[in-house]
């Protein structure tokens, strides 16, 4: 490279130099395209990115193909996680979705949780990969301070699963608490006993007289205390 660098030098304008010097920008332009396998920290929330999804781990976590190997979680929803209703099945639709398939991520103004890890919405072509799980009964719609972009889509996606007992509304039946809590931050709420509902700070604090408000504000419920 030094040396292209001084033939460079040596012709300086003339056409066969610039020729050269057109060349040597252009390859690392490319370079540089390929290396952006991930979002910069200061990346503009509108930025759509591409990438190759490798798997799903599960409902709303998935593997990303990229140098850095990635994980991405689902931004707006709760899956099932393990040993709830349906977790296997959410996993498997996950997984058919997105496996070994170029997808286009967007982002709300936080693209990565708590643990570093990625957090958007999901799109293969014009799937929308989030919706089609909420719309299929097999996550619930989280929304989030930091997750509401498509807060309204995945509230009537939700509604319509609901309506049809899709999934995991086949299962679930009306709650018995007198009240609920709920944490604006985590999106999720809780049955008063819980040792989450004990950690949420005042500022946070979001009171549900039924489950159904609950679920009906995009309050997914704990997977620890399942109100």
């Amino acid at each position: 490279m030094n040396a292209v660098l001084m033939f460079v030098r040596e012709k300086g304008r003339t056409p066969i130099g610039l020729a050269i010097l057109a060349v040597i920008v252009l390859t690392g332009g490319v370079f540089a395209l390929r290396s952006r396998d991930i979002v910069p920290d200061d990346q503009a929330p509108e930025h759509r990115l591409f990438v190759k999804a490798k798997r799903a781990i599960s409902g709303q976590k998935i593997k990303l193909d990229n140098d850095q190997e990635e994980y991405l979680i689902f931004a707006g929803i709760r899956a099932p996680v393990g040993g709830e209703p349906f977790y296997d099945e959410s996993t498997k639709r996950s997984d058919g979705l997105i496996s070994d398939k170029k997808i286009r991520l967007r982002f709300d103004e936080e693209h990565r949780d708590s643990e570093g890890r990625l957090l958007g919405y999901v799109f293969v072509d014009d799937t929308f990969v989030n919706e089609v799980l909420v719309r299929e009964g097999l996550a619930y719609a989280r929304l989030t301070t930091a997750s509401d972009r498509f807060g309204q889509r995945l509230l009537a996606s939700q509604a319509e699963a609901q309506k049809a007992r899709r999934g995991v509304w086949s299962k679930r039946s009306s709650g018995t608490e007198k009240s609920y809590t709920g944490d604006a931050k985590y999106g999720n709420f809780h049955r008063r006993p819980c040792e989450e509902a004990a950690k949420i700070p005042p500022e946070r604090l979001m009171e549900f007289k039924t489950d159904k408000d609950a679920l009906n504000k995009g309050f997914a419920p704990c997977a620890k205390c399942k109100p």
